[in-house]
């Protein structure tokens, strides 16, 4: 899913051509994945077993599997940060409204975090902090989505001119 929301922030960031073969990359990068997902063995077992944490040990996937995923998850986070942190030093630039500038740098600390957390667990350390963390991840993000849309109401005092 990373993946599919660092390619729909390159469309809005950069352009519809970088939006395009990043699309492209995606797709195949995503039908690569899906065929390794759908091929790995589950560990009954550890389903039955898991208590907290992430399930990483639930599907089998290593190899070019796992390769395809961290690719997929690290384009996802670089490219939606990225975006956000473009748009708020754009925004800065134009002096347009304080806010938007607050909001993607938001949106960005919050994906950090949830790179973060899936790191973590990709690495077999997420321990009982995983899911607070996504939290805190899905939470800041979702402020920064609140406040950049705040800052659009009729009410607002500005708009920036390339978000």
């Amino acid at each position: 899913m990373a993946a599919y929301l660092g390619v729909g922030s390159i469309f809005l960031g950069v352009g519809p051509r970088a939006g395009r073969l990043s699309l492209l990359l995606a797709t195949v990068g995503g039908l690569a994945g899906s065929v390794f997902l759908v091929t790995a063995r589950l560990d009954p077992a550890a389903l039955a077993a898991l208590r907290y944490g992430s399930g990483r040990d639930i599907l089998a996937l290593e190899g070019a599997g796992r390769a395809v995923l961290v690719a997929m998850n690290a384009f996802g986070t670089a490219a939606v940060v990225g975006v956000a942190v473009l748009s708020a030093l754009r925004v800065w630039r134009s002096r347009g409204a304080a806010a938007w500038a607050v909001g993607n740098l938001l949106i960005a600390a919050g994906v950090l975090i949830l790179g973060a957390a899936g790191s973590t667990a990709g690495l077999g350390r997420e321990g009982l902090l995983f899911w607070p963390v996504m939290t805190a991840g899905w939470v800041v993000t979702f402020s920064g989505f609140a406040v950049i849309n705040r800052a659009r109401s009729p009410a607002s005092t500005g708009r920036p001119g390339n978000p």
